[in-house]
Order: C-alpha cells, then structure tokens, then sequence
C-alpha cells in the first residue's frame, strides 16, 4: 500500500478520479487501460530504452503522484506561463484548426532533474486524437527544457515524483497550460 494513503486529501483525489470517469465515459475506459503492468503501478512510467535517457535516474524507484510532495516549478505556473510566451512555440498554429489538449507526463527525481517523458493527446471531447508530429515534438521539447524544477519535499524527505503539464490547444493555436 501507498505510504501517501493516509494523507488527508488523498480520498479527496481518488473520489475527484472516480467522479471524471462517470462524467466522461470515454476517460473511464483510459483508466480501465491504464492496468499494472510487469509489476508497475498505475499510471507509472517505467523506464524504456528505446524513448528514455539511461543517464537520467530515479533514486529508490519509487515514484510519488505530484500532489503528495512540496515540489514542482520554481515561480510556479506563472513563470511557466511567462517562459510559454517566450518560446517559439506560443506563435505557432497548427494548419489544421485543431482544439483539444496535449499533455507531457515526466518524472522529476530528486535533484530536479526531468526524464522519461510521455504524451497524451485528446481532442476537445477528451477523445483520443493525434496532432501534427512536429508540433508535438516542439511542445516536449519545451517541457525538456525547463531546468527549474524542484525536488519533492515531505516531512524532510526528498522524493523522485510523476509531473505533468497539460496545454490547451484552441483554433490549432496553445491557449493555456494546465496545471
């Protein structure tokens, strides 16, 4: 079991699952698929040479969920917003007139460092979709990039943790990131 299961905002969480996957059919049958694999938790992102660095290390391999540590980026969501806006990326627009959400799931160990990066992609019902490759490639690179990352802190405790960041696409044009 979890050692992060008795966290007060922990049934918060799995209610929060629970109710987005009777409200969006769809999303529940992605849970459905998400099943242990080869030993591997839920949801986890097992190392894979032919996708992920072998020079980037997770310390114990165990993983926390975001929310059950004090990391994230430094400056928060506004500086990501702010480094967005700076970036190449923010002028392009895909030709296709395209809505939906491209999300880049990461691990962050505990010295900062990010790897092991993995894509989602739905359209604006949550359907899965696939945008254009190289747009794709531009946003992951964007989420490589950021070098600010904090180690995950619990009650003076240093933890690897998953990470994602999720970007709005409307009219084919990155609108927001989400979280």
């Amino acid at each position: 079991m979890n050692e992060l299961t008795h966290l007060p905002y922990y049934p918060i969480i799995t209610l929060w699952v629970y109710l987005t996957a009777l409200a969006f059919p769809s999303f529940a049958q992605t849970l459905t698929d998400l099943q242990p694999r080869q030993g591997h938790e839920v949801g986890a992102i097992p190392y894979d040479p032919a996708l992920d660095s072998p020079d980037f290390k997770c310390c114990n391999g165990v993983v926390q969920q975001y929310y059950a540590v004090d990391g994230g980026y430094r400056g928060g969501r506004k500086r990501l917003i702010q480094l967005l806006k700076t970036h190449p990326l923010s002028g392009q627009t895909l030709t296709v007139a395209k809505n939906g959400y491209i999300t880049v799931r990461f691990i962050v160990n505990r010295d900062g460092q990010t790897g092991r990066f993995r894509v989602l992609q739905v359209d604006g019902n949550y359907e899965t979709t696939s945008f254009p490759q190289p747009f794709v490639a531009d946003i992951v690179a964007f989420v490589e990039e950021l070098d600010d990352w904090r180690p995950g802190q619990h009650q003076g405790n240093t933890y690897d943790y998953y990470q994602y960041l999720t970007f709005k696409l409307t009219d084919g044009k990155v609108v927001d990131l989400l979280p």
